[in-house]
């Protein structure tokens, strides 16, 4: 049984190391080669072809720098928005994931049903139930 479990657990040791090496050299590949490195590249290209516009056009390089710092500061806040607003729903100064909200709202629900049905018990088992139902019923056949 010891060797069993000191086996499973040295199998998956290196099948975990073998799955990561995989991924690093995936990730290596696709960094390296292919449509996403030539869109980064044409990327820098223009993002050094501007630069070089602006810096023609009379604007200082500290003024450049600043302003594509406060831009990307501006574009990093409105992703981490997006993912938020994606996942999370934030109401009454409280972010709540989405999952959480449509439960609290089916438990709700279940708790007004439950609340309604035993309204309706409790009404049907009154002692005078019965003379209320002939009542109302028979008033509405004559």
């Amino acid at each position: 049984m010891l060797m069993h479990c000191g086996t499973y657990r040295l199998r998956h040791y290196f099948w975990r190391w073998h799955h990561q090496k995989e991924c690093f050299n995936i990730a290596d590949t696709v960094n390296t080669e292919g449509r996403v490195v030539m869109r980064r590249n044409e990327y820098m290209r223009n993002a050094r072809a501007m630069k070089e516009y602006l810096l023609n056009a009379g604007y200082t390089e500290t003024a450049i720098e600043e302003y594509v710092e406060q831009k990307s500061i501006v574009q990093k806040n409105n992703m981490q928005k997006g993912i938020i607003g994606l996942f999370f729903k934030n109401s009454e100064f409280s972010v709540v994931p989405r999952a959480l909200n449509a439960w609290k709202e089916y438990v709700l629900n279940r708790k007004r049903i439950r609340r309604t049905c035993q309204f309706v018990l409790n009404h049907l088992k009154h002692p005078l139930a019965g003379w209320f139902q002939r009542w109302k019923y028979d008033a509405a056949d004559s």
